[in-house]
C-alpha cells in the first residue's frame, strides 16, 4: 500500500484555502494520492468540522506564529499558502505573514 502525500492547506476554512481543500477531498484522482491537512486557527468551526467529516486532518496553527506553522507543515509534500490582509489591513503585516510561512516551511523541511 502506498502512503498518501500530505498537502498542508492554510486558510482551509476560508474561500481560497477551502476551495483547494475541497477539490483535493472530492476529486477521486487527487484523493487517492493526497491527504489534506486543513490548517486553521479554530478547529471547532463548522467549516473545519465539515472538512474533517470529508476526510481532512485538522491542525491548529496561525500564519503569524512560525512555530505552530512549522509543526503543521511537518511531513507535508506540498503547501497551499495564503496570507490574510483583511485582519489588519496592513501591507507590512501581510508581507511578514508571507515571510513567516516561508521560514516555517524551511524549518519543517516540508516539500523536501
Amino acid at each position: 500500500m502506498t502512503t498518501k502525500k500530505i498537502i498542508a492547506v492554510l486558510g482551509s476554512t476560508g474561500n481560497q484555502g477551502g476551495s483547494v481543500a475541497k477539490i483535493f477531498l472530492s476529486d477521486p484522482k487527487l484523493n487517492k494520492d493526497w491527504t489534506v491537512r486543513a490548517i486553521t486557527r479554530d478547529v471547532t468551526k463548522a467549516s473545519a468540522k465539515k472538512l474533517e467529516s470529508q476526510g481532512a486532518e485538522l491542525v491548529v496553527a496561525d500564519i503569524n506564529d512560525g512555530k505552530s506553522l512549522a509543526k503543521a507543515f511537518s511531513g507535508a509534500a506540498a503547501i497551499f499558502a495564503v496570507t490574510n490582509y483583511w485582519d489588519t489591513m496592513s501591507k507590512e503585516r501581510e508581507e511578514q505573514q508571507g515571510r513567516t510561512i516561508v521560514d516555517a516551511a524551511k524549518v519543517s523541511q516540508a516539500c523536501a
